[in-house]
């Protein structure tokens, strides 16, 4: 599932990037951390694992959350744009879903691992919001939108 969801996310990104110039350094240094996902969850499962969940649990909070995406999608749900955002959401989801269940096989388990991910998730999230600010600082709206998360789709 993190295989294929990543690939299919790093797709997603080199499409978008085809009709969004502007986009494409930030979605080159998503993809990075995407390979990263991808390659630890089968060198070092923990660590793939830990970077797996953060990395596309931010992503898909932000783009649920924090961007009006879902709220077009709804409003014009047949914009090849926005359908292409949703399944890259849902990509993303099967990452997240992917390293939960990966997780849950290992064997041996450590208390250890709850500082693991809590350092995975900062260090993901740390990046994530550097290369917006860096690569496309007109995005880190989307990024705020999440310390006030919304259902966009409501006006609320």
């Amino acid at each position: 599932m993190i295989t294929i969801g990543g690939s299919f996310f790093i797709l997603s990104l080199a499409v978008s990037a085809v009709f969004v110039p502007e986009l494409r350094p930030l979605h080159a240094a998503q993809a990075a951390m995407y390979v990263v996902a991808i390659v630890l969850s089968v060198r070092a499962p923990r660590w793939g694992y830990f970077i797996g969940v953060s990395l596309a649990g931010f992503w898909d909070l932000v783009a649920m959350f924090g961007s009006p995406s879902f709220a077009y999608l709804i409003a014009e749900p047949g914009r090849p744009d926005l359908i292409l955002q949703a399944l890259a959401w849902l990509a993303s989801l099967a990452v997240v879903v992917g390293s939960i269940i990966g997780y849950r096989r290992l064997s041996v388990k450590s208390p250890r691992d709850a500082g693991s991910f809590a350092l995975a998730f900062l260090m993901t999230t740390a990046l994530l919001v550097g290369a917006t600010a860096l690569l496309a600082p007109t995005y880190l709206s989307h990024l705020a939108g999440i310390l006030h998360p919304h259902w966009p789709w409501t006006g609320a």
